[in-house]
């Protein structure tokens, strides 16, 4: 997961999202943001959603969402 200043055109953060205590690979096409807050929402082989900021070197959360891999997550436009 890499966070680019469209502004200036550099990278401001870079996180291996598979070293984050085991999650699994995370799949390209699973990917959303939360429009409320500007989380980046991001599943993960195991069944594990994630939600990252640009500040923090772990997700913020992480949540067991379903028994398999994950094949698609939306977030409603209020941010719930």
């Amino acid at each position: 997961l890499s966070y680019v200043d469209v502004s200036i055109g550099k990278k401001v953060a870079s996180y291996n999202t598979r070293i984050a205590n085991g999650n699994g690979r995370c799949g390209t096409s699973v990917m959303c943001q939360n429009p409320s807050n500007a989380l980046i929402g991001l599943g993960h082989a195991g069944g594990v959603l994630t939600f990252w900021s640009p500040n923090q070197r772990e997700p913020l959360v992480k949540m067991l969402a379903h028994k398999s891999t994950l094949r698609a997550v939306t977030i409603d436009s209020t941010g719930t």
